[in-house]
């Protein structure tokens, strides 16, 4: 199960506190992977190869 990461002070956040650019990833299986602007697009794409193996 993959949960949302707590922000921190290395997020951007908007001036209500809100994650800039957040989006959650809703897969077929259920799955949900929720990140924000500061995503690491080479670490997102293996994290959603390895979920498509695992489906």
């Amino acid at each position: 199960m993959l949960t949302p990461l707590e922000p921190g002070n290395s997020r951007a956040l908007d001036a209500s506190g809100t994650r800039v650019g957040a989006i959650e990833i809703a897969l077929p299986t259920g799955a949900r992977i929720c990140v924000d602007a500061s995503v690491n697009e080479a670490a997102l794409t293996r994290v959603l190869r390895a979920m498509r193996r695992v489906t």
